[in-house]
């Protein structure tokens, strides 16, 4: 599923068994972690899927989500998640494949990593050469964080891109 500006611009896959982890963020600025069926897409201005649901009601269940090949075998992830009052978005990178540097996570490391920032939901959105965080402190002026895995970026059919304001001094992260 990929929604963009209110459009479906991917429709969610109809294989029953196979239904999609998704995030939406919705006209009114709310966000959700869900799978496909359960997404209203009349309202959701933006919606990408990924892989998994890691982490719901602040409960690790990676142990009962798809993984990319074998589950013991750490990857590189690109993961969101949300506060359980949904005020904040959390996006993580996690390199890997790279000896002497990041070997990556399994998805009980990502959920984990996820539930100690304080998500009390989370996905997985992919892993390898598509795990890359963009940041652009000066607009027209992007740089990549992270080291994809590959050693380069990697064209992709979907991203996803938040624009945010500043937080204010006190309205620091928890």
């Amino acid at each position: 599923l990929l929604v963009s500006q209110g459009k479906v611009v991917a429709p969610a896959t109809t294989d029953p068994l196979d239904s999609e982890a998704v995030l939406a963020l919705t006209r009114d600025n709310d966000a959700v972690i869900d799978e496909s069926p359960n997404i209203d897409l009349s309202t959701a201005w933006t919606a990408i899927a990924g892989s998994a649901i890691i982490v719901q009601n602040g409960i690790d269940i990676s142990a009962s989500s798809p993984d990319e090949g074998d589950p013991g075998d750490p990857n590189p992830r690109t993961l969101v998640g949300l506060s359980k009052d949904r005020r904040f978005l959390y996006l993580a990178i996690i390199d890997g494949r790279v000896t002497g540097y990041s070997i990556g996570t399994t998805n009980e490391q990502s959920a984990a990593f996820m539930l100690a920032i304080g998500c009390d939901s989370a996905l997985n959105l992919d892993g390898g050469g598509s795990s890359e965080m963009v940041r652009a402190d000066i607009p027209g002026q992007p740089y990549i964080v992270n080291n994809p895995s590959g050693g380069a970026e990697r064209f992709d059919a979907a991203a996803l891109g938040i624009y945010a304001l500043p937080l204010l001094p006190n309205e620091g992260f928890r």
